[in-house]
Order: structure tokens, then sequence, then C-alpha cells
């Protein structure tokens, strides 16, 4: 899914995702305080060089399997969460030199976090 310029804010239910959520080249995604993106297998979050994201508060990478963060979305007789739940979080900006760390981010079981 490729995300254009977009604001999420904090629900009482997090934003679920079986897909590569790709932040575009000139796109920002800004997430509110205590927003929560939990993604199941397969799926991650790619910043592209010359896109950003922004965080005013922390907020929450998990596994769809976190049943801590707001609440449970996998439904009751599945397994708990595990690293490698889902693949993780990649900034192209820091590799091309132009990038600023991540901050505000609980990042929670992914595989693999480029940041």
């Amino acid at each position: 899914m490729f995300v254009e310029s977009h604001y999420l804010t904090a629900t009482e239910v997090p934003f679920v995702t079986d897909q590569m959520l790709s932040v575009g080249n000139t796109a920002t995604l800004t997430m509110g305080a205590n927003t929560a993106i939990k993604f199941m297998a397969g799926a991650s979050i790619q910043i592209d060089v010359g896109g950003s994201l922004t965080m005013p508060g922390t907020c929450v990478f998990t596994s769809y399997r976190d049943d801590t963060v707001k609440g449970d979305t996998d439904g009751p007789t599945t397994p708990g969460p595990a690293t490698g739940d889902w693949i993780g979080l990649w900034d192209s900006n820091l590799f091309a030199g132009s990038g600023d760390w991540v901050t505000g981010a609980n990042i929670r079981y992914a595989l693999n976090v480029w940041l």
C-alpha cells in the first residue's frame, strides 16, 4: 500500500495491515501520539528517500499477535507474539546519508529494523 502524505490519529483500536506500507519520496506519514500499527506476517513499512515519518509522541509498531497494545487483534486461541512476526521498518534516507533517526517509536517483534 502506497502512502501519500497522511495523518494517523490515535484510536482505541490499532491500525492492522498485512501489506508493505511504503511512504513515498515526497510523502509524510504523521502518527499522532499513542497511535499503534500492528503488522501481520509478511508486512512491513518502508520510508523511501525523501519521504518521512513523524511522531509527536510515542507510537507502537508491533505484531498483530501483541495483545498488550490496544487489545486482541488475532483471536484468543493463537500463540503470543514472537520476534520475526512481521518483516520490519526500513528508512532509506539513512542509507542515502540524508535521514534522521526515528524518535518516539516503540518497535516490537520485527524481524529487522533498518533505521
